[in-house]
């Protein structure tokens, strides 16, 4: 029986991203593709709300609804701070997401469709776009007067960091051209790594991947002695005679074995169905009450949510304490679509989860202990404290 989820899974571009309404991208990382090119989004709207930089896309999603018909063309905006520091400190501060949607009939995508795809009609005013994060460049250089940036942020970047201080008014066409290429690698290294999404359907329960299947005896067995013995704890610290793994979790675990590489899990039901449901990777931490649509009132509901197994694709140090983690990323938007007059992105909800740090975390990570160490998620500290709980929850137990 089909669950009427849509997986999204990760996949290198065969095309270039361009603003094609018969195809418009769904991606990750790179620049955003604006679904509206004469007015991209403002990037004082996404500056992070910790250390004011501004965010980057992580997720742009074409996901067009027939309700109202202003939703025809409709496609989400995902933002993301790159610094783990910032999200450790305020999960809600570090993520943003917006919809911006058009209807069938419009200026910028004539129908029938005749232009090249990236060209638009000769009424429409394209606004220029940032050279380094891809906003409405609404600043420029100062001494080419050729290159646009979103804010002074983007253009120190563009200025030391991206070769533009050499590379500007360089009359040495060929070291110009080394230096172009070289710019072109430092700005891919300023956003995430591009991939494009695509999506099918979730397979039901019966259908599991022939080496994916779940088995839940590897909760309760021990980890590798010779991996814990430089760590001063013995095999049976990690025992425990009680399934007390977080439920959530598990069910987490046994539902994404269907399709163990999905990154995102894409859940907007119809209107006349009840709402979804994330599904959450721990039993702790879900939100207690999701805001109404601050635009007209209307209830958010859940629309995607983003997987931990997207983390391997970002290029992220796991060496570094601060490095950008979650569990999961739920995403609400309004549920009506409405569409403010003059209004051309509306913001959504999103709730950041991390794996559970009581029940599953004193299991689970003690069991996982040696791929986190293969992998530098955890210091020697990190282990000897989660050691350190689960002896204090065997004493108090005992007593």
């Amino acid at each position: 029986m089909a669950t009427g989820i849509q997986l999204g899974f990760v996949t290198k571009p065969d095309r270039p991203f361009l603003p094609d309404i018969n195809d418009f991208p769904s991606k990750i990382g790179g620049k955003p593709v604006w679904l509206n090119p004469e007015y991209p989004l403002d990037v004082e709207s996404v500056r992070c709300g910790v250390c004011d930089k501004p965010m980057v896309l992580l997720i742009q999603l074409y996901a067009p609804e027939d309700v109202p018909a202003e939703a025809y063309h409709r496609c989400v905006y995902l933002f993301c701070c790159k610094n783990g520091k910032c999200h450790k400190e305020s999960q809600e501060k570090s993520f943003k997401v917006f919809r911006s949607q058009l209807p069938k009939i419009n200026k910028y995508y004539p129908e029938p469709q005749t232009l090249p795809a990236g060209q638009y009609p000769k009424d429409v005013k394209v606004a220029p776009l940032c050279r380094v994060s891809g906003f409405l460049g609404s600043k420029q250089c100062s001494k080419c007067k050729s290159e646009n940036y979103s804010c002074r942020d983007c253009q120190i970047f563009h200025w030391n960091n991206a070769y533009h201080k050499k590379i500007c008014c360089n009359s040495n066409e060929k070291e110009a051209l080394i230096l172009m290429q070289l710019e072109t690698k430092a700005l891919e290294g300023y956003s995430f790594p591009e991939f494009e999404l695509v999506s099918e359907e979730e397979p039901p329960a019966d259908v599991l991947k022939e080496n994916a299947k779940f088995d839940i005896s590897k909760y309760s067995k021990a980890i590798d002695p010779s991996v814990l013995k430089d760590f001063n704890v013995n095999e049976e610290d990690c025992e425990d005679t009680e399934v007390d793994v977080d439920k959530a979790f598990l069910k987490f675990e046994k539902r994404i074995a269907r399709e163990p590489s999905q990154i995102l899990r894409y859940a907007r039901l119809h209107y006349n169905q009840e709402d979804a449901e994330p599904l959450w990777v721990c039993q702790d931490n879900k939100p207690t009450e999701i805001p109404n649509c601050p635009y007209c009132g209307s209830k958010c509901t859940f629309e995607f949510q983003i997987m931990p197994q997207l983390l391997n694709y970002l290029n992220i140090d796991n060496m570094n304490p601060n490095s950008l983690d979650w569990g999961t990323v739920a995403i609400y938007t309004c549920n009506a679509n409405c569409q403010p007059k003059d209004k051309h992105y509306m913001e959504g909800f999103v709730f950041h989860q991390h794996f559970s740090n009581d029940g599953l975390n004193k299991r689970f990570k003690a069991i996982d202990i040696k791929q986190k160490i293969e992998s530098g998620a955890l210091t020697k500290e990190e282990i000897e404290r989660i050691m350190k709980m689960k002896k204090e929850k065997d004493a108090a137990k005992a007593n």
